[in-house]
């Protein structure tokens, strides 16, 4: 074969290397084409995954245009950011406005008399925290009946200084306790949680092992009953009152239970620093800055996608080269349906002034790039704001203000739709019957209930005489609301006096929504008008009515359509039956192209199993690799074998060879010496 070297001398032949030679030459061609094979496949899995990267960082970017939140922003800006800082969200007003914080809100602080070590026992019995409203004029307290009782049980396991502190920290009941030693002994103080004027404690002991329940000895030392008399249940001495936050705002003077201060301003909070000297100005105005930003994001992201596309399918043609995926039937498929989603009609936005990206300046430019034109997104955003949301995310608009949009789903199509009710959401309840005592003893101070199908352990009434109806409604409200059952499903209810019986009332809408008394003392009959034999228990109705002409499904006041508005969710919080306006649904642009690209995305769409089928191209490719290498060995070792054989066939002839000659020349030296 040529170009093979032979270093022949005797028999010597270089086998070795004449063998190697020999398979090397056999195996570069098959080689070659594997490898150039496998360098196509994994360039356009490279390319592959380069779409991949471009698809979902351009995914990220339209995060946030698919909520109204980066069109309807709005910042609160104080000029005394020491006295008071302010948040806005998208339903705040614009507007200038005079502010001034003449009280911060505090809370309650009680201190016990001084003892001298934290490990001395106090007493045992049964401690009870209620908080309410202290009028020191009228010395009357008045129980917030939204806000849950705690009775704590002191045993010979805590009734020390420190034990008592850790079974009020531990039981979470809106107090907090600690120990301070202030020079003259270890004083046990009581905080509540909440600041404002609402929150002032009132603790009661039963049961006091040391004494009575209201004298300055045993347990009743942590009494502190405010309307009491100094040593007589009123034995915790008072080292700051609870307080209401107090402002002017446009000098109307408002006061509230907390620092941080809702609803004053509509869609502003208003979070308290310090006292101000004087009045400052506090400026509510839209954001236009968080929007712009968003649109600008949204165009460079495009524009970086559209980069990745004309790279990987492009075509130079002073170099003859061109790219990766160039011709592939994935991308085309891939930007062919994002460029017609970003340039698309939004549908469900009929007579809206903002239907397309072009009408807020975004336009295609040549190579498929978007330019925008900033003033005219500017005199978008000032004059259309909400149809701006709606041309980008999915967008719900009501003409009720009591039918608030929830939300929409994947097949909901887009378009107005009339609401039509025919039964409003209500609430279950429990009407006792008649009410004829204030006092609740032994008779009739337990209780337990079904709400909204969770059963309440048995509850306990304080025991004593209540000053009024309106205090042992919130006593039985505060008990029902306590129960750790409730709690932990997010239960409550709403206790009332009307006339002369009880109502306990869920506060949860729809046919799940239900009262019944499971147990009650045998007394709470003929005292409270409340047991399992008496009274009337009425479940809750869903809210019913049409969402397009279509019986929709009721959930408590959430209504949900069916056919072409299937799964369209909205919330009805009040009004009437009858025809309550349209609903109008759009699923914009960002919203599009969001479900474009996570349909790419999706393991299970062609871009993926592109690259699965390409990987299985390779991994094929290194099985013809394996089987080359196979045949080749086997190729190696017969050749190895005949040439050996040759080798030794050489060999044997260059001995008689050698011999022949050897004889030649002995017969030459006969025929000379004759002559």
């Amino acid at each position: 074969m040529a170009g093979i070297a032979v270093s022949g001398i005797g028999s010597g032949l270089d086998l070795n290397g004449l063998v190697t030679q020999l398979i090397t030459a056999q195996a570069e061609p098959a080689t070659r084409t594997i490898n150039s094979r496998e360098a196509g496949f994994q360039a356009r899995i490279s390319g592959y995954g380069s779409l991949k990267s471009a698809l979902a960082d351009f995914q990220t970017t339209l995060e946030g245009l698919r909520t109204p939140a980066s069109f309807t922003a709005r910042s609160a800006i104080s000029n005394d950011g020491s006295a008071l800082s302010a948040a806005a969200d998208g339903t705040a007003v614009s507007g200038v406005y005079s502010a001034e914080v003449n009280q911060l809100a505090q809370s309650q602080k009680l201190a016990s008399k001084a003892f001298s070590e934290s490990t001395e026992t106090i007493g045992e019995g049964t401690l009870t925290f209620r908080f309410g409203t202290y009028d020191s004029d009228a010395n009357t307290f008045a129980a917030d009946a939204e806000r849950n009782v705690a009775s704590l049980t002191i045993d010979s396991s805590n009734s020390s200084l420190a034990g008592i502190r850790d079974a009020v920290n531990e039981a979470n009941a809106g107090v907090t306790a600690s120990i301070v030693d202030d020079g003259s002994g270890q004083r046990l103080v009581f905080g509540s949680v909440n600041t404002g004027a609402s929150s002032s404690i009132e603790i009661t002991v039963s049961g006091d092992s040391g004494g009575t329940d209201t004298d300055d000895s045993g347990l009743s030392q942590l009494a502190f009953n405010p309307t009491s008399v100094l040593g007589t249940g009123k034995n915790l001495s008072e080292t700051a009152a609870a307080q209401d936050a107090n402002i002017t705002i446009d000098g109307l003077t408002i006061t509230r239970p907390s620092n941080t201060i809702k609803g004053v301003l509509e869609g502003v909070t208003l979070n308290l620093e310090g006292v101000s000297e004087a009045a400052f100005s506090l400026t509510v105005r839209r954001d236009e800055d968080v929007a712009t930003t968003a649109v600008e994001s949204f165009v460079s992201g495009f524009n970086a996608l559209n980069s990745t596309f004309k790279s990987l399918s492009g075509y130079n043609a002073s170099t003859g080269v061109g790219g990766i995926l160039l011709g592939d039937a994935v991308l085309r498929g891939v930007e062919s349906s994002v460029r017609r989603a970003a340039t698309n009609i939004v549908a469900g936005l009929s007579g809206q002034s903002i239907r397309t990206l072009a009408d807020i300046g975004i336009t295609t430019q040549a190579g498929g790039s978007l330019s925008l034109d900033s003033a005219k997104l500017q005199t978008a955003l000032k004059t259309s704001p909400d149809a701006l949301a709606g041309l980008f995310g999915v967008a719900g608009l009501t003409q009720d203000s009591a039918i608030e949009f929830v939300s929409g789903a994947s097949n909901t199509q887009e378009g107005d739709y009339n609401i039509v009710l025919s039964q409003l959401a209500t609430r279950g309840d429990y009407v006792g019957a008649t009410a004829t005592s204030l006092t609740v003893d032994g008779t009739n101070d337990t209780l337990s209930l079904n709400i909204d199908g969770v059963q309440t352990a048995t509850l306990s009434l304080s025991q004593k005489t209540y000053a009024n109806e309106t205090a042992l409604a919130a006593e039985i409200q505060a008990r029902i609301n306590t129960d750790s059952a409730l709690s932990a499903a997010g239960k409550r209810v709403t206790v009332t006096f009307d006339t002369d019986h009880y109502v306990i009332q869920s506060n949860s809408y729809g046919s799940e929504s239900n009262i019944s008394i499971s147990s009650a003392a045998a007394g709470s009959t003929s005292t409270l008008g409340i047991a399992t034999t008496t009274g009337t228990a009425t479940a809750g109705l869903d809210v019913a009515g049409t969402i397009g002409g279509v019986a929709a499904s009721g959930s408590g006041q959430q209504l949900t359509g069916n056919g072409e508005a299937a799964d369209l969710v909205v919330n009805i919080t009040g009004g009437t039956i009858g025809q309550r306006g349209t609903v109008t649904f759009a699923r914009g642009v960002a919203e599009q192209l969001h479900g474009v690209v996570a349909s790419f995305l999706n393991p299970n769409a062609a871009l993926e199993t592109s690259i699965e089928g390409l990987s299985g191209q390779v991994d094929n490719l290194n099985t013809e690799r394996d089987n080359l290498t196979r045949r080749l060995e086997a190729n190696e070792a017969r050749l190895r074998s005949q040439f050996a054989a040759l080798d030794v066939l050489i060999s044997q002839l260059q001995t008689t060879s050698t011999f022949l000659t050897q004889q030649l020349a002995s017969i030459a030296t006969i025929n000379t010496r004759r002559n």
